[in-house]
């Protein structure tokens, strides 16, 4: 049953709950770890809410469950669960271990950073939400329009993910210096590290959407679970040494280590030879490059040049090789 009117509400229903919460718990002077705990309560507040309209209104509930009808339930639901658990301590382990480490100064000037990256962070999470019931409804109808859906949507937001996070970094100091007080400018080089984890975060968006489209949801629960514990691990040696932005480092360590083995699912059981995926990924590296190169050449003569320089290097790269794949005879697109 598709109703995202209702479900929108009640994903803004629990995000109110955490801001108001938030808010007061930091104007009564408690520390992150009561933010964090606030904002697991606000999942839980939305997952009640929503498990109350579904056995109301969506579908009717039995109390009369065999043992094998609950097992079948259990394993259905199982991967989502874990999925969510670890999607959880992989975007909050940062700030608990950052302030176990070191103290609420640092968790606050993570927290600056983290509040300007949280906007990119929403862009694969609706992007999923939205594309999810169309690609599941077009790979059960047609499985070959449902791959080439998901291939194309995969490709296009890796490469359109680069010019906007590389703008981002270029004009992420001027943007936190207009918008807040001046003692704030220590989040700039934290932002500009975080966002740099946005382009394998929305491809592994993607990518996670696709895994579950084709019955494989649980190959992406065992990836995400073993990338909470790596970020886990790595907040752990990196925060000891560089303090916030070694936090920051460790997201896009982390970030980049679950988009890998998800391409190598994707590879596996989904995208077909003929859609060279490492033809294009090898593209995507030397659109970055020469977006780099640009950039650094430029670098003296001003944010203005180097921002025109970067993008016009990435677009010349991208279009002749989205030109020279558009004519190879064992490619096609849709």
């Amino acid at each position: 049953v598709e109703n995202f009117g209702a479900s929108a509400t009640f994903q803004v229903i629990g995000r109110a709950v955490y801001v108001t919460g938030g808010f007061l718990a930091v104007y009564a002077g408690f520390s992150v770890v009561a933010v964090m705990l606030i904002y697991v309560i606000s999942l839980a507040v939305e997952g009640l809410i929503r498990m109350i309209y579904t056995v109301n209104v969506v579908t009717t509930f039995s109390r009369r469950f065999s043992r094998s009808e609950f097992m079948q339930v259990l394993r259905g639901i199982m991967p989502f669960a874990l999925t969510t658990i670890a999607t959880l301590i992989y975007y909050r382990a940062d700030a608990l271990i950052l302030y176990i480490i070191k103290g609420d100064v640092a968790v606050g000037i993570y927290g600056v950073a983290y509040s300007f990256y949280a906007f990119f962070v929403w862009i694969p999470i609706v992007l999923s939400r939205v594309l999810l019931p169309s690609l599941t409804e077009r790979f059960k109808n047609n499985p070959k329009a449902g791959e080439a859906s998901g291939w194309l949507w995969y490709r296009v937001v890796g490469i359109l993910s680069m010019p906007a996070i590389f703008i981002a970094t270029v004009l992420a100091g001027p943007f936190i210096t207009f918008l807040m007080p001046e003692s704030y400018a220590m989040a700039i080089p934290t932002l500009r590290i975080l966002i740099w984890s946005i382009p394998a975060m929305m491809m592994v968006s993607v990518g996670l959407l696709l895994l579950t489209a084709i019955d494989r949801e649980m190959l992406g629960a065992h990836i995400t679970v073993i990338t909470a514990v790596f970020i886990v691990i790595m907040d752990i040696i990196l925060v000891s040494r560089y303090d916030v932005q070694g936090a920051a480092a460790a997201m896009v360590a982390a970030t980049v280590l679950l988009g890998i083995p998800t391409h190598w699912l994707l590879a596996r059981y989904l995208f077909s030879p003929q859609h060279g995926t490492i033809r294009t990924f090898g593209i995507i590296r030397v659109d970055r490059a020469a977006m780099g190169a640009a950039a650094l050449a430029t670098l003296p003569l001003g944010r203005t040049v180097v921002l025109a320089a970067g993008l016009a290097a990435y677009g010349t790269v991208a279009a002749g090789g989205w030109l020279l794949e558009s004519r190879s005879k064992n490619l096609s697109y849709t």
